[in-house]
């Protein structure tokens, strides 16, 4: 079971472009993989019922199995921020929006497992091997927060709504694997690298 947290602004929506949030892929095509991000734009394809409009949680196993996960449709205003999040747990898949429910997709009783993959996991960027312009995020992220747990619906809604009195970092903190938070250090000392604050 995980769970993704992350807060995001849309720039631009271009044809072809799926705007990936995060991959972590050995390559384009067949390869093991999983992605997270909107699916093409204006081009048919991954969103709910095969449009372009919604979140996409897409697993390949390197083999014949694959998956895409879709949340209600969405189709983002640009230039808003927005608190985006997925949560996976028995093979289903629930998305949220501002803290609201954004809908769950189960496919045919719960997806296959995710495969784990020997690649490095980015954030805004392409498949290894794509053009940089065709699947990497126009956009600018602000906080991305990644659990080993499942969060409940009422713990990401206070995450979305509490004016920051209730942080994604302080939430379930022991089950925070990765947490950036895009903040210049002191004195620079990150030397322009973004910086993994899970300890």
């Amino acid at each position: 079971m995980s769970f993704i947290f992350t807060k995001i602004m849309f720039k631009a929506f271009e044809d072809q472009r799926r705007h990936q949030i995060l991959t972590k892929s050995e390559g384009a095509g067949g390869n093991k993989k999983w992605i997270f991000g909107l699916p093409n734009i204006n081009s048919g394809g991954q969103g709910p019922d095969g449009s372009t409009n919604g979140l996409v949680f897409h697993s390949h196993t390197g083999g014949n199995d694959r998956f895409y996960a879709r949340s209600n449709e969405f189709t983002p205003e640009l230039y808003k921020w927005y608190d985006i999040a997925v949560a996976s747990e028995n093979g289903n898949y629930t998305f949220y929006i501002d803290g609201d429910y954004w809908g769950l997709d189960s496919g045919d009783g719960g997806f296959i497992d995710i495969v784990s993959n020997t690649a490095d996991l980015l954030i805004g960027a392409k498949e290894p091997n794509e053009a940089w312009d065709l699947h990497s995020l126009d956009g600018n992220i602000d906080e991305l927060v990644i659990w080993n747990t499942y969060l409940t619906a009422e713990q990401i809604f206070d995450i979305s709504n509490n004016d920051n009195d209730i942080n994604s970092y302080t939430t379930e903190p022991s089950s925070i694997v990765a947490n950036w938070q895009f903040n210049e250090h002191e004195n620079n000392l990150n030397n322009n690298y973004l910086v993994d604050e899970s300890g």
